[in-house]
């Protein structure tokens, strides 16, 4: 009989049983909630003028800039059901795509510990896709800094590292989309800005889950890892910090940490930004 290998076999053992038991604990919370409540209230924001009419962490309420309410405007038109199952799917593709590289025998059970963020269909995967390659394409920074603001770490990374490109690319392509943004709808700008002052300005209170702490004992905690880990040049920790700065605290915000595979391969393949590839030593011939 062939022995079994517990030291490497263990950790996915483990990872199934947290699978499971996050599955369980999302069904028992879907029954006192509507399924992909996140996502219905991106779907419940496209069919009316008042994107702004619900406060953060209750029903339906809409938290991010007019810019992505306008993004997703073209599929506004979708009936629920199909709007809510397509969000869904985009959900588990790309968490398949973080994951592939630890192979496939890890990519279901790391899927069923990110069901809290499939059923919600809230944005963190798309945080995490972020984290994972704006490193690469500092555009991409734009899209958590117009959605939950305090993740978007990227430029503080780039600020600290002083990659003055990539940190310049960032805010150009988030003050870009802004601005545009802006001219479209200025009316719902001036609505975001006061919704944003008006519910997050001096809170010490949590905003969402109570087993986490507020924004403003996360935040420090995040910036210092932040800090730490971009001038040791330890990737991880920029999702690790993203998740821990995010606004309205949940168990999901973790699923930012799907990008660590993503990273750690990277890494792993010497992948080096287009920006720092001047800095290179070059080599000569012998």
């Amino acid at each position: 009989m062939a022995e079994v290998d517990l030291r490497r076999s263990l950790p996915l053992h483990l990872t199934w049983l947290a699978g499971l038991a996050m599955t369980w604990l999302t069904w028992t919370d879907a029954q006192d909630n509507r399924l992909g409540r996140d996502s219905h209230a991106y779907w419940v924001a496209l069919q009316g003028d008042h994107l702004y009419a619900n406060a953060p962490g209750t029903v339906d309420a809409f938290n991010y800039s007019p810019a992505f309410a306008q993004l997703l405007s073209p599929f506004g038109h979708l009936p629920w059901p199909v709007f809510g199952l397509g969000f869904a799917a985009l959900v588990v593709v790309g968490f398949v795509h973080l994951f592939r590289p630890l192979g496939w025998r890890w990519v279901f059970p790391l899927l069923l510990c990110c069901t809290p963020e499939i059923v919600s269909g809230n944005v963190f995967w798309v945080l995490a896709l972020v984290a994972a390659y704006g490193l690469r394409y500092p555009a991409l920074w734009a899209f958590p800094l117009l959605t939950k603001v305090t993740p978007g770490l990227g430029p503080l990374w780039f600020a600290l590292r002083r990659e003055w490109r990539p940190l310049l690319v960032s805010l150009v392509t988030t003050a870009l989309v802004a601005g545009v943004s802006f001219a479209i709808a200025p009316h719902a700008w001036v609505g975001w800005l006061r919704f944003m002052s008006h519910h997050f300005r001096g809170t010490s209170a949590p905003t969402g889950s109570d087993l986490f702490p507020s924004l403003l004992v996360r935040l420090p905690v995040a910036l210092t890892l932040l800090v730490w880990c971009a001038l040791t040049d330890r990737r991880w920790g920029l999702p690790a910090a993203m998740a821990l700065a995010t606004p309205v605290s949940g168990i999901a915000m973790f699923t930012i940490l799907a990008a660590l595979p993503r990273l750690a391969r990277e890494q792993e393949r010497g992948t080096v930004e287009p920006w720092a590839r001047s800095r290179q030593p070059a080599v000569t011939p012998s």
